[in-house]
């Protein structure tokens, strides 16, 4: 049994309650993104939690108006002639359990697509019960977000790598310069940890910031490199640093695979012609590499998606996150280490087990170094598959947390979803995606739920419930083990046990889902620590051991094994006969401080911070087409368009505009392409694509 080292505690850890005044404070997390920001949760003696406190973002802050707000769905509903009527949570899972077997008795188990969103805690029930039932259609919002830079990085470093530049919280000890591409921190997911960004500013770390807008972080940088949105290859910052040797030849000689390669490659980006694709001015791109190359140590910071999301985002992200690797950057403090180790924790997803007895995975054949790469089928391959019904039909759909405006071209989805058999959904509240579901059930809140928390360190907690679920809402892992239990799969899926599913999980850690219950704030287990250049030891887990700029697994699929740049499959020089229509490069998904994705817009603390959708546009464009700040414009693509008030603003250079994602009623996606997609990684172009825009 592994010993406990420390115990991080808000409160008592032999008690999960503590008395302040009339109040219970509990220990638990926020998890409102994906980052479980330990919180304490202060309960009245009528069971009602009226204050939360923590090192939480506003979004957090806010959390109890989520809890307690009125259009909660709270009751399952079932859509008859158009109508819903609430049902009993037995009628709704027998409903869809007959569903399912009477679409599997007939077109077999492939038919059905099981997707998981927003919350991510359901995800390993939801994969279990997928290969379970026969299906290999586990699908989740992963194709959209953060697997691609994972595929680019993994690829290049191994999977040890694949999250070492973006996700979790970005330290900034000794850090002498932070190049931050295409990320916003303020704004992010994780918006309570820019203050340690802010704290090595004023420490005076130099800052250069590659971002199509003028970002908080890019209004202090030393350096901005306001790029067209699309164009983020970094090959001209490395044509820098090997003409002017500013490379560490010790590293890229003994543990580079493909250097004599990338050279040749670089020398056709000089900056002239890097300045000419990006709109970024020659001295800018010399300037920013002699700083980042110079200023050591350095650090890479990059978005878990945003570089990705171009019919090029692959071999882009791989470009530049090449660059600690040439830099000797790489895994050295103040530059990019590798995070802290995690608690093990053991697969359970009979992926491994039933693999080859499944049917090919959705964009398996399309995608193939996706499926090679990633354990989920490509959700950006369903509609093709749903609407052209090869290489077999899909019938059914069981969304956990799904969200329809998370595809491209929603227009076309929400037609190929409407040929479906059977369509449910569980959510907090009735979306987009609930307008289309049969079967409509309410899922239960963080504060309402149990769930396996871990962080990097060793940490690991056992969330427990602070308040009872509202109305009859279910955790989302109760709704898919009970569902399991239905389909005759109970033997598979833990005999719906809440307690056996988390020691299955924990057994690699030797601990139990009862020891956690005796920490409720949280305890640490002994894990390995992190030792600066660990490969010095064990190499890269690669298939050459080393850094492989030049890809075997690209080669071994047929793709270019260098990280070339292509031009976005829409733009101004890619399609400059749409480009006569649409003579504005547009760029979606930008965060907001208010939201996270489509998440919290009933939040009217938050709403009042972004209150309804705009376009940030020039005010040389809006000069041009007559539209002053305010004003209701229409935004319009060759998928389609919608209508949003101008920004007028600086933050943008000429011929870009920028659109929030996520409004319901002005779906940026509804002008973004399904059609051409990154051919890696399947990723869609929502940071690449033409639009006009137009007074209404």
């Amino acid at each position: 049994m592994n010993s406990i080292i420390s115990s991080e505690n808000l409160l008592d850890t032999h008690g999960d309650i503590a008395i302040h005044t009339d109040l219970i404070v509990k220990p638990t997390t926020c998890y409102m993104c994906t980052y479980d920001c330990p919180t304490e949760a202060y309960i009245n003696r009528g069971g009602r939690i009226v204050k939360v406190e923590g090192q939480l973002c506003r979004r957090g802050r806010h959390q109890t108006e989520f809890q307690y707000h009125p259009d909660r769905l709270l009751y399952p509903l079932l859509r008859d002639n158009g109508r819903l009527h609430r049902i009993t949570w037995d009628e709704a899972l027998d409903h869809i359990a007959d569903q399912l077997i009477t679409i599997r008795d007939r077109y077999g188990p492939e038919s059905v697509v099981f997707f998981a969103g927003y919350p991510k805690e359901g995800w390993t029930p939801l994969q279990r019960l997928t290969y379970a039932f026969g299906s290999p259609h586990y699908l989740t919002e992963c194709s959209f977000c953060f697997a691609s830079t994972s595929i680019a990085s993994t690829m290049n470093y191994g999977s040890e790598y694949q999250d070492f530049l973006s996700t979790g919280r970005i330290r900034y000890d000794g850090t002498q310069c932070n190049l931050m591409w295409s990320t916003n921190p303020g704004h992010s997911a994780a918006p309570n940890f820019y203050h340690d960004y802010l704290e090595a500013c004023r420490r005076g770390m130099q800052r250069i910031v590659v971002d199509p807008r003028r970002t908080e972080a890019a209004e202090t940088a030393a350096l901005h490199l306001q790029l067209r949105p699309g164009t983020d290859g970094a090959l001209g910052m490395i044509h820098i640093l090997v003409n002017e040797e500013l490379y560490d030849a010790d590293f890229v000689n003994r543990w580079t695979v493909g250097f004599d390669e990338l050279r040749h490659l670089a020398a056709q980006y000089p900056p002239t012609r890097v300045a000419e694709i990006t709109g970024v001015p020659v001295q800018q791109i010399i300037a920013a590499a002699r700083l980042y190359a110079t200023s050591k140590p350095a650090k890479l910071q990059t978005s878990p998606c945003a570089t990705t999301h171009t019919t090029n985002g692959v071999q882009n992200h791989r470009a530049i996150t090449l660059l600690p690797a040439l830099t000797g950057n790489l895994d050295i403090p103040g530059g990019n280490m590798l995070p802290d180790p995690m608690v093990p924790m053991k697969d359970v997803s009979l992926f491994h087990e039933k693999k080859a007895q499944l049917k090919p995975r959705a964009g398996e054949q399309t995608f193939p170094v996706w499926a090679d790469m990633y354990q989920e089928g490509q959700a950006n391959a369903l509609i093709d598959q749903i609407l052209t019904k090869k290489p077999y039909p899909i019938k059914a759909i069981i969304g956990v947390g799904m969200n329809l405006m998370i595809w491209p071209n929603t227009g076309r989805v929400k037609f190929a979803i409407r040929k479906l058999d059977f369509f449910s959904v569980i959510d907090y509240f009735e979306t987009v995606t609930t307008d289309e579901a049969q079967v409509i059930l309410p899922t239960a809140t963080w504060f309402e739920r149990s769930s396996l928390v871990t962080r990097p360190g060793g940490f690991v907690q056992l969330r427990q419930p602070v308040v009872e679920p509202m109305g009859e809402a279910w955790p989302d892992w109760k709704f898919i083990l009970e569902l399991g239990k239905k389909l005759g799969l109970g033997d598979q899926v833990w005999n719906g046990d809440f307690d056996t599913y988390i020691n299955d999980r924990l057994k690699s850690a030797e601990l139990t889902a009862d020891q956690l219950r005796q920490h409720p704030a949280g305890m640490r287990i002994p894990v390995a620590q992190r030792v600066p250049k660990s490969y010095e030891h064990k190499g890269f887990n690669t298939p050459s051991g080393k850094v492989e700029i030049y890809s075997s697994i690209l080669k071994a699929h047929g793709f270019d094994p260098l990280p070339v740049y292509r031009e976005p499959a829409e733009s101004p020089i890619s399609t400059p006969e749409l480009f006569d229509t649409y003579p504005l490069v547009f760029t979606s998904g930008g965060r907001s401080k208010a939201y996270t994705h489509s998440q919290f817009r009933q939040i009217g603390n938050l709403h009042k911070i972004l209150p309804e959708p705009v376009v940030q546009i020039s005010p040389k464009d809006a000069d041009a087409r007559g539209i002053q700040h305010g004003n209701l414009v229409q935004v319009t693509s060759e998928r389609g368009c919608i209508q949003v008030k101008a920004d007028v603003t600086d933050r943008l250079p000429g011929g870009v505009v920028h659109l929030y994602h996520g409004w319901r009623d002005a779906d940026a996606n509804a002008l973004t392409d399904g059609q051409d997609l990154d051919p890696i990684s399947g990723y869609p172009p929502f940071k690449s694509g033409l639009c006009e825009v137009s007074r209404v």
